[in-house]
């Protein structure tokens, strides 16, 4: 019975041991430009790397010092990484044997071609979205804002007054959340629910934002407790739900001639110079808050981390295996001497000394006089 959680406490140990510090090690190969392009961290470096390597570049210099380097350093790299690709339409990577080394051509090809097939994605997603789940979702808003307009108002006033106790936005997650398990525990409307959680998601985006999603919810609140019909209420939705559809066609529209721009040979620059032109001529462009020189930056992050993991995991399982024979051998050595210590009527060693005593005392018995 001993002997599973044993042999499970063992491997766990002897495993952690070598992973770990194993998994460390790739973190400081994919940031030193060991590893290829796929893996490799050089652009952007890990927050803890960099700052491993001021410690050792500045012994003498303090956690506040330290932190105000550590600052200065991710802005100057990624300005530089987002000018190497608006100006001269690559990345630049460091290798163990080679410094300064541009991204192959067709990597950066690929790259914008995936940041486009990203932002494509998201805008038939959307698209599919407002077509299939906006539609009845806003409906049964509006007609709840119809009905309710008075219960909507008040949470609407409390959700106010948090935003501007405090301009803490750790404080004001706090209150929110507590908001949240009181809301939750009276088990208002599921709409109030909803209305709470938009505006708490906002959080991270800063008090303006919230604001604004507050700002919006009122005026759906005027509109549709103003004495509109059903039937007014279900046109108006569908109108303003047909109308966000067309923006993203719109925008889809746009991505395909950005992904034609790209197969032609255009550069990230001149995709970026498309962008603004779209944002200019279009008020409702829905991309407008798009830089398409920072988008492309994104994807590489994401594509590297996600090459990363995959490494790791394949490492780590190959560590993991090759470590098995080692659990094995030391639990056989373990176990025996565990038992003799800790459980020593049930150990192998009594049982083998009663065994031959036994054994013994039956050939002495059976011996001819």
């Amino acid at each position: 019975a001993w002997r599973q959680p044993l042999s499970a406490v063992l491997a766990v140990a002897t495993q952690g041991l070598i992973t770990i510090p194993f998994s460390r090690i790739i973190n400081n190969m994919t940031n030193n430009g060991w590893f290829g392009e796929e893996c490799n961290k050089t652009p952007f470096k890990d927050d803890d790397y960099v700052l491993k390597q001021l410690k050792k570049h500045y012994p003498d210099m303090s956690k506040q010092e330290l932190d105000k380097e550590l600052s200065l350093f991710k802005k100057q790299q990624e300005e530089a990484l987002l000018n190497s690709i608006k100006k001269e339409n690559t990345v630049y990577y460091d290798f163990i044997d080679a410094k300064h080394q541009k991204m192959k051509p067709e990597n950066f090809t690929k790259l914008l071609k995936e940041t486009t097939n990203s932002l494509l994605k998201e805008e038939q997603e959307q698209l599919v979205r407002c077509e299939n789940v906006k539609y009845k979702n806003r409906l049964d808003r509006s007609l709840f804002y119809s009905k309710n307009a008075d219960s909507a108002r008040n949470l609407i006033a409390e959700m106010e007054n948090m935003i501007n106790s405090t301009d803490n936005l750790t404080e004001l997650d706090k209150l929110f959340k507590d908001k949240y398990s009181e809301l939750k525990g009276k088990k208002v409307d599921s709409h109030l629910i909803d209305m709470f959680t938009e505006t708490q998601g906002r959080i991270p985006a800063g008090k303006e934002e919230m604001i604004a999603k507050i700002n919006k919810m009122k005026g759906h609140i005027d509109k549709y407790s103003s004495g509109m019909t059903v039937e007014e209420i279900t046109a108006s939705v569908k109108a303003s739900v047909d109308k966000r559809a067309v923006v993203h066609k719109k925008a889809i529209e746009f991505l395909n001639k950005v992904s034609d721009a790209i197969n032609s040979g255009k550069t990230a620059d001149q995709i970026e110079q498309m962008f603004e032109a779209a944002k200019k001529s279009d008020a409702t462009f829905s991309l407008k808050d798009k830089s398409f020189i920072q988008e492309v930056a994104a994807k590489l992050k994401d594509l590297t981390k996600s090459h990363i993991d995959g490494t790791k995991r394949i490492s780590l399982l190959l560590v993991a295996l090759a470590m098995l024979p080692v659990s094995c051998s030391l639990l056989n050595w373990i176990y025996p001497r565990f038992m003799d210590a800790v459980f020593p009527n049930l150990s192998n060693k009594k049982h083998s000394n009663e065994s031959k005593e036994l054994v013994d005392k039956a050939t002495g018995n059976g011996k001819v006089k």
